[in-house]
């Protein structure tokens, strides 16, 4: 069982950059898309990356709390909860990353963002 998860996790990701280069879209759309491949690939590299920089939340939330002219706290505050949910979320998104389509025909969604947003790196 461990042998075939990881197979698929690394066909998975080799086969995600040139999906998401052919189709010129981010990584955060690409969980988002209406292909099954592109869907499951992204959802995986986005909850991948969600739960592996949900921490940098801890640093983001403060600063932009403070940048905006609050107050400390609750920009700590901010970056607990929301550290907890990227987490959340990445655990979420790779969980059901294989899940196939609906009946509805739509994929299940657990996340609407993710941590490239923090770095800076979504932007196409």
């Amino acid at each position: 069982m461990k042998t075939r998860l990881i197979l698929l996790c690394t066909m998975l990701l080799c086969a995600c950059p040139p999906a998401f280069a052919q189709e010129g879209i981010s990584l955060c759309e690409a969980a988002s898309s209406d292909d099954y491949l592109t869907k499951s690939s992204g959802q995986f590299l986005r909850g991948t990356v969600n739960l592996s920089f949900c921490w940098l939340e801890l640093f983001n939330q403060p600063a932009q709390e403070m940048h905006a002219g609050g107050d400390l706290f609750t920009g700590l505050f901010k970056g607990f909860t929301q550290t907890v949910r990227r987490g959340a979320q990445g655990i979420g998104e790779l969980m059901t990353f294989p899940a196939p389509r609906q009946p509805d025909g739509s994929f299940p969604v657990i996340a609407t963002d993710c941590s490239l947003g923090v770095l800076n790196l979504e932007a196409q």
